[in-house]
């Protein structure tokens, strides 16, 4: 309870900035952080603070490339970070993000952590991923809760104050909410936390997985032989970095888009959709800028075995050119 001359200290800023967790009362009983989701492409968030919130998240991985720098996971890993320093060793993360990191194979190691900071991690999972072109499990329209290509999820993580130092992992549910935008408001409205139809999940390494995965056959996979024992000489192929975007099954379809890309007369569906925005590693729009369509740089690729598709494909020239769509 407030005193009665007490008032609130209430901080507007970027909570990802160091100076603005140093500000946070430290004394304080209750800490409350409150934001928007972040569903930008490429994080927005590069400070050094920002980027060691998710060193835990990257401990260990053997990738080459770890993309798990997105501002979403940099906020989550900002609440653990809270509840973890909390003198009370107690707290609640609630949050409705991408839910890329429920079964993305690069963030098994910040599924790992969550695990082993929260007693309890809720994940009403509201799928509507438009790129994977997600359909609910009778075939019908999926719709994305937000006007985003990503899917979503809800999630929230409980530490209790009798935790404290405890090993065991947290307890895991997992509920699914597929179906048209409308349906899954009114069903959000009407349903609390415990009648919502949580299954109970057990993750296990390595990957410890927040959605349902079956692993009956999962001895017998692996007791066959891998595709790089098969194949001398492999590597990764070309790489576009936006399939999406430079690779259809259909010459036509692709043509099309390409077209529409090289124009620039597209709007932030279009952008959304196929991510026409720069990244740290790829300056797409620069590459774009001022290119004409050309009919011959559509060519078939075996895109995977026995998988035959379409790509745009010219080559740009430099001291050392490399294969790239653009």
């Amino acid at each position: 309870m407030l005193d009665e001359n007490q008032r609130f200290n209430i901080h507007l800023a970027n909570a990802l900035e160091a100076d603005t967790v140093e500000n946070l009362v430290p004394e304080a009983q209750i800490v409350v952080v409150v934001g928007n989701p972040p569903y930008n492409v490429s994080t927005m968030n590069k400070s050094k603070f920002a980027s060691n919130l998710i060193e835990k998240y990257k401990s260990g991985l053997g990738e080459k490339k770890i993309n798990i720098d997105d501002d979403y996971i940099k906020f989550i890993a900002l609440g653990q970070n809270f509840i973890e320093n909390n003198p009370n060793s107690c707290g609640v993360l609630a949050y409705i993000s991408n839910n890329s990191f429920l079964d993305g194979i690069t963030h098994r190691q910040m599924r790992k952590s969550l695990l082993e900071t929260f007693d309890k991690i809720y994940i009403l999972n509201l799928h509507g991923n438009a790129r994977k072109k997600e359909k609910t499990p009778d075939g019908s329209k999926d719709e994305n809760v937000f006007d985003i290509q990503v899917g979503t999820s809800i999630n929230i993580f409980v530490k209790l104050p009798a935790h404290r130092g405890s090993d065991k992992p947290a307890k895991v549910f997992h509920a699914d909410l597929f179906g048209m935008r409308q349906d899954k408001f009114e069903f959000l409205l009407k349903h609390r936390l415990k009648k919502t139809g949580y299954e109970r999940l057990e993750p296990v390494e390595p990957y410890y997985f927040f959605v349902p995965k079956d692993f009956s056959l999962q001895k017998k996979y692996e007791s066959g032989f891998s595709v790089s024992a098969l194949f001398v000489e492999y590597n990764s192929g070309v790489k576009t970095d936006r399939d999406d975007l430079f690779i259809d099954y259909a010459k036509d379809v692709l043509a099309e888009r390409i077209k529409q890309l090289l124009s620039g007369d597209y709007d932030w569906r279009f952008e959304d959709q196929y991510r026409v925005v720069d990244s740290s590693g790829y300056k797409l729009t620069q590459v774009v800028k001022n290119k004409k369509y050309d009919s011959k740089y559509l060519q078939k690729i075996a895109y995977r075995p026995f998988d035959h598709r379409w790509i745009y494909f010219p080559i740009l020239g430099s001291k050392n050119p490399r294969l790239q769509a653009i």
